[in-house]
């Protein structure tokens, strides 16, 4: 039983990934219809909407150089999560309920938004998952300054600015 930090949970036991369920996971999670054609234009949509960051503008070019941020952090931040899961036996994949009724799904939705899933069957929300929720949230949201991202978007005090 692995415990780094938090609730211990019985889960209900799936196969254990292999190294082609994770790289199938990673590029349908990645390169999914749902990622780039439902996903990647929605967030890139809502951001041009909003027009942040301000230096790319409300045009199609804006439009696109959001939706390949977008493309690349998502790429980075499932290819980081599949590999690091994979040392500590950590499965990404979400895990459907199957019955029940809406209150009950809710519930397993928001039980899976904390906690997450390891090869023995348990399920565990350790500091660790927590850090990458709110790391990921951090750098999709208000990413650092890079090369690729405007001035901008170097702290969260300045991004709704």
């Amino acid at each position: 039983m692995k415990i780094l930090v938090g609730l211990v949970l019985t889960l209900p036991m799936m196969a254990q990934m292999t190294a082609e369920d994770r790289a199938h996971w990673f590029a349908k999670s990645t390169f999914g219809v749902r990622s780039l054609a439902v996903g990647g234009p929605f967030s890139a949509g809502w951001r041009t909407m909003r027009n942040r960051p301000v230096e790319w503008g409300r045009t199609p070019e804006g439009f696109a150089k959001r939706y390949g941020y977008r493309l690349i952090n998502n790429s980075v931040t499932n290819g980081v999560e599949g590999v690091a899961g994979a040392a500590w036996g950590e499965d990404p994949r979400y895990h459907r309920l199957g019955a029940g009724g809406g209150g009950a799904r809710l519930g397993n939705a928001l039980k899976r938004t904390f906690v997450t899933n390891y090869d023995d069957g348990n399920g565990v929300n350790p500091v660790i998952e927590t850090n990458r929720i709110s790391h990921t949230c951090r750098l999709t949201v208000f990413p650092t300054q890079t090369a690729a991202s405007p001035p901008q978007w170097s702290s969260v005090g300045e991004a709704e600015a």
